[in-house]
């Protein structure tokens, strides 16, 4: 299996996993002249003089506008982030809601060039919601929603350019539909849904077609040259790519350019031409770095690894892998790390080293499971099966090829086959088509024939139409009968999970108990030991009771039944409580606790969700010093805010853990006396401090082991006497 490191090209907005695509800022002067008319000052100038000085704001804002999407489309970006800072100060002043949208359009084009993503979703999610009276409004929506696409979050941009299809053909603006088409399309491909993107592509394709749009159909000639690739259908992928390719120049769009030079050297190594794809792949890198995009580098170097890889060059290939990796990492580019990952599994593997091999593939896997890709989750399978078989693990290898079956009759592989046979069918039609074009022309004169096919035509475009509307609504309902029957298995799995580990964390301190019990009726316990035991039963029901309560606080609030109710707590008497309770595990490992809250301060602050916080950070504390080891407890006011701190020095937070820390269920680590937990706790706690306004974040203490802080707000210490 090869992973091809693809550039999915996106419209009007930016890029999926890693690209450049049409801007959608980009307009004619008429577009741009969109204006709403802004009101009349109070000054001392008169009414004609007024005119003349907004009429002369509104050409520049229209001029700086114009000139910062052809400065975008060049690849020159400082000059062009210049414009869009003006463009914006002058919309503002003068209360030009079109204008205003035109530029948040353009500064989204720019972060899409530079690869920022996260700076698209920040900068424009404010005015996406307020300029939707303005014509703008679908351009700037699909940015966001290709940048949730490109940092992986498919679900919600599916959600996204869903509402704006809508609102376009609500519009009847077909353009713009045909470009969303495409983008959902795209999403889709991503997910290894092929199926569903390439019914998405070909109802793009039709319609742009139907308007000879070149700037839709370069972007959907690329995109049908990857799709077409991936199946090994080259010849056909070829034709696309090099359309795309023409199309790209003929604009003189730099990103798009770029775009298709990916692509195109993608399917120069697929076909063997190994120097030619390594000279386009050098030419995208340089067109990348001199442009600012973040996102070329990583892919090109992966990409040139991966053809040094097919030459049998291995050094090579590990140099330019590990810089994408090195790359990926600084840019945060999770689907970078992935492919870099499988590039040295399949180097390590070539080269006989097999546990090197091994290892990378499995972080692949992880990362592939974290992004819930179906599809790259089966490849990566699939290359773990191999390795471990090669390298004599025949029961590993039994259970990756085992899941590698599973997830192929999960992703329907007939269903993709009849996707792909539509496209030959769709092929077919559109060449017919051009046939009969030509015979037309060539027969204009003959009026009967040309009455004759007219109304032929009219009666297959009502078929298909009819055709159309029927497909769509059978469509729409297994698209909301698919997504009831995901959150159906959703809940049932994290309630078998919840289950299962009840049974698993409970058996034990209940056994323990058990064993007391039985030790006490038979009189085998003298003074002495009976003292011990029943401390150490204490302390494990203490820790078996802590478990339960934070399974049932996980369940209430999963079933969205806590609401907060906020009133001033006195955050030292709170404290004090939980210290009290966790007194035996303190003194079982002779822990200096110091409590250094004042006693009269006072926060806002849910009751019971604050002893919760509390009673997991104070626990954690416990858990994972040593003996004799410190726990503080302190405070810091800030303005109208309170940060309480919870520090050790015990044993710190493993690096590999950092980033899933927060999440439920995650993987529990043992106390430094065995302790257990359940993986539940600071899920609970990030959940509960959120409801109540507040953050919670951890870093390392002075002292050595780990610091974690929430914030609340503070109350009056007039409220005092409420509590």
């Amino acid at each position: 299996m090869v992973f091809k490191f693809t550039n999915s090209q996106s419209i009007y907005g930016s890029v999926t996993a890693l690209v450049i695509f049409l801007m959608a800022g980009i307009a004619s002067s008429a577009e741009g002249s969109h204006f709403i008319e802004p009101a009349v000052a109070e000054s001392g100038l008169s009414s004609s003089e007024t005119d003349a000085a907004n009429s002369e704001d509104n050409a520049l804002l229209e001029s700086l506008n114009n000139k910062a999407a052809d400065l975008i489309t060049v690849g020159e970006l400082s000059r062009a982030r210049g414009k869009i800072n003006r463009a914006l100060d002058i919309a503002k002043e003068i209360g030009d809601d079109e204008g205003k949208a035109f530029a948040y359009g353009n500064l989204g084009n720019y972060y899409t060039t530079k690869g920022q993503p996260d700076s698209i979703i920040i900068h424009l999610q404010d005015p996406f919601e307020r300029l939707t009276h303005t014509s703008k409004w679908i351009n700037v929506g699909n940015l966001i929603a290709t940048a949730h696409r490109t940092k992986g979050d498919y679900s919600e941009a599916i959600r996204l350019y869903l509402e704006l299809l809508e609102e376009a053909k609500e519009q009847q603006n077909y353009t713009l539909e045909a470009g969303i088409r495409q983008n959902v399309a795209g999403a889709y491909q991503s997910l290894g849904e092929t199926s569903t993107a390439i019914d998405f592509y070909l109802s793009a394709l039709e319609l742009a077609e139907e308007r000879m749009d070149s700037l839709v159909l370069g972007v959907l000639y690329d995109n049908l040259g990857v799709i077409n690739m991936e199946i090994e259908n080259f010849e056909l992928a070829e034709g696309y790519l090099e359309k795309a390719l023409t199309i790209s120049e003929e604009l003189g769009n730099m990103r798009y350019i770029i775009a298709s030079s990916i692509n195109y050297g993608i399917l120069l190594k697929e076909t063997e031409r190994f120097e030619e794809s390594i000279e386009m792949f050098l030419n995208a890198l340089n067109s990348g770095e001199k442009i600012g995009n973040i996102i070329t580098p990583i892919q090109a170097r992966y990409n040139l690894g991966a053809v040094y890889n097919e030459m049998g060059e291995p050094g090579k290939a590990l140099q330019y892998f590990q810089e994408s990796y090195d790359l990926s990492i600084e840019y945060g580019v999770v689907i970078g790390q992935f492919y870099n990952y499988t590039g040295m599994g399949q180097t390590y593997k070539h080269l006989g080293d097999l546990e090197s091999s091994k290892d990378y593939f499995e972080r692949s896997l992880e990362i592939a499971q974290s992004m819930n890709n179906l599809d790259l989750t089966r490849e990566v399978s699939k290359e773990l099966y191999r390795v471990n078989e090669m390298s004599g693990d025949t029961t590993s290898a039994f259970l990756y090829l085992q899941r590698y079956a599973e997830l192929t009759d999960s992703l329907s592989q007939t269903e993709r086959e009849q996707a792909l046979a539509r496209q030959e069918a769709v092929l077919g039609l559109r060449l017919e088509r051009e046939n009969r074009e030509l015979a037309e022309q060539a027969l204009v004169s003959q009026q009967r024939t040309l009455a004759i096919t007219i109304i032929l035509l009219v009666v297959i475009i009502a078929a298909l139409l009819g055709v159309l509307f029927l497909y769509r609504n059978i469509r729409k309902v297994n698209g909301e009968l698919h997504v009831k029957q995901d959150e159906l298995e959703k809940v049932n799995k994290e309630k078998d999970k919840l289950l299962s580990i009840l049974a698993h964390d409970l058996r034990s301190p209940l056994s323990d108990l058990q064993s007391v019990v039985y030790l006490l009726q038979e009189g085998a316990l003298d003074k002495d030991h009976l003292d011990t035991v029943l401390s150490e039963a204490d302390f494990k029901l203490q820790n078996g009771i802590s478990i339960l309560g934070d399974y049932l606080q996980w369940a209430l609030n999963q079933k969205q039944g806590l609401k907060p109710e906020i009133k001033p707590c006195n955050l030292y008497n709170f404290t004090e409580e939980i210290i009290r309770r966790e007194q035996s595990s303190i003194e079982s490992k002779n822990i200096k606790l110091t409590n250094e809250i004042p006693s009269d301060l006072l926060a806002y602050a849910d009751e019971n969700m604050l002893r919760v916080i509390i009673r997991n950070l104070v626990s954690n504390a416990v858990k994972f010093v040593e003996d004799e080891g410190q726990v503080k407890i302190s405070l810091r006011v800030e303005n109208d805010t309170v940060t309480v701190k919870v520090s050790d020095d015990g044993v710190g937070i493993p690096n590999e853990k950092r980033n899933t820390i927060f999440k439920s269920f995650g993987e529990s680590s043992l106390g430094t006396q065995g302790e257990t937990g359940t993986g539940l706790g600071l899920s609970i706690c990030k959940d509960f401090i959120e409801l109540m306004d507040g953050e919670i974040s951890f870093g390392a203490s002075h002292e050595g082991g780990t610091e974690f802080k929430f914030t609340l707000p503070k109350a009056d210490v007039a409220e005092l006497s409420n509590v």
